[in-house]
């Protein structure tokens, strides 16, 4: 939900149902490769821990590109269209 509400924030009108059908496709892309990565860092690394950190980081980041802009660090001009 979060991500869709971040789309409608960012994208104008004609462009946030274009761009949410990507980021659900995105989404699911990897939701279906992670638990392969997840068991290949299993094996290679004998823990499960790599896999744990993983999970972990790569959310924080993501998250913390959000709320600084990820080009700019929320210096970026608005977009036409947009709620700002």
């Amino acid at each position: 939900m979060l991500p869709l509400l971040i789309v409608q924030a960012e994208f104008g009108r004609a462009d946030a149902p274009r761009v949410a059908a990507m980021a659900v496709a995105m989404n699911q892309a990897v939701m279906a490769c992670a638990p392969g990565i997840f068991g290949a860092l299993r094996d290679l690394t004998g823990s499960y821990l790599p896999a744990l950190v993983l999970a972990t980081v790569v959310p924080l980041v993501a998250a913390r590109l959000v709320l600084t802009g990820a080009a700019g660090g929320g210096q970026c001009p608005p977009r036409p269209g947009t709620a700002r």
